[in-house]
């Protein structure tokens, strides 16, 4: 009998140390599915923050193509844009003022008007929003009113298109 509850005893304590060995298996086999999970969970995350950070990517580089499109197209247009403006100074001795008149059909747009004479020197600059056809700016030489004489100058105009090309003209007059 004594043979027998041993090898009941025996077969008990191999039964539960497989059951207990089966059991840890189990145990950590579980804990590396967690973790595996935890990982895909975190990987699974940083792939949608990736995903937006390249939508954000993407939406930002067609706005700047977009720009890009938009700056060229003006340029072509500045390119090809018929302006024409023509500048003719002319002097009025009987009020010392010397014009630059535009004599072209088309309107100059944020002009200026920078004039030099021996005499003077550099003179301020005159500035205009707008220069129509006909219209122009004037510079005064009160020591030439009525003298029949004009001093000697030399002047550069520069001012923009309608459509922003900048344009410029120099002369002497």
């Amino acid at each position: 009998m004594l043979v027998a509850t041993l090898g009941g005893f025996v077969a008990t304590a191999v039964a539960t140390w497989v059951a207990w060995e089966q059991a840890r298996r189990a145990k950590k086999e579980a804990s590396n599915a967690e973790g595996a999970r935890v990982r895909a969970t975190a990987a699974q995350a940083a792939a949608l923050a990736a995903q937006e950070n390249a939508a954000r990517a993407l939406t930002e580089a067609n706005r700047i193509a977009e720009q890009a499109k938009s700056i060229v197209e003006g340029a072509e247009a500045r390119k090809l844009e018929h302006h024409n403006v023509r500048w003719e100074p002319l002097w009025i001795s009987a009020e010392g003022k010397w014009l630059l008149a535009n004599r072209g059909p088309d309107t100059a747009r944020d002009v200026e008007l920078s004039v030099s004479s021996v005499f003077y020197g550099h003179l301020p600059v005159e500035r205009a929003e707008q220069v129509a056809p006909g219209e122009g700016l004037s510079v005064q030489f009160f020591d030439y009113i009525g003298t029949g004489g004009f001093p000697d100058a030399s002047w550069e105009v520069v001012w923009r298109t309608p459509l922003g090309a900048l344009r410029s003209t120099r002369g002497e007059s």
